[in-house]
């Protein structure tokens, strides 16, 4: 608080009386003194602060599902995989849709991959003969 360079007389007696107390802004008689001792003199030891778990850690936590008929407990992307393979195999089509896409990107469909020809066979059913309805109508 200088006038034109000059230093007022009672700046500091001013500073002290309107020092306001509160949060973060203890009295000055409870502040720490020049070279007074460290109220804490080992600090906080190395890893006891609580950091954040990681995004792995997250997903590989277990989760608990039923697989034929018994619980068993899993890291999440297995149980996941798992839910998705039943759901294909109920013919449920976006899980279908996902495995297909995680076997195309894993690379299974891959003509190197495949060390054996498999070969499917599909008993479908007899197509209806065509029907009778408005045949008349035609002669």
């Amino acid at each position: 608080m200088t006038i034109h360079g000059r230093r007022r007389e009672g700046a500091s007696n001013e500073r002290r009386a309107t020092y306001a107390v509160g949060f973060g802004r203890p009295p000055r008689e409870h502040q720490f003194k020049k070279g007074e001792p460290s109220r804490n003199p080992r600090g906080r030891p190395k890893g006891s602060g609580k950091s954040s778990p990681s995004a792995k850690d997250i997903l590989m936590e277990p989760v608990t599902i039923v697989m034929n008929g018994r619980k068993q407990r899993l890291p999440f992307p297995h149980a996941w995989l798992q839910s998705i393979k039943q759901g294909a195999l109920n013919f449920e089509p976006k899980a279908s849709q996902i495995l297909f896409q995680i076997c195309k990107q894993l690379g299974i469909f891959d003509p190197k991959e495949v060390d054996r020809i498999i070969h499917v066979t599909m008993n479908l059913p007899k197509p209806h003969p065509p029907s009778k309805i408005g045949a008349d109508d035609e002669d």
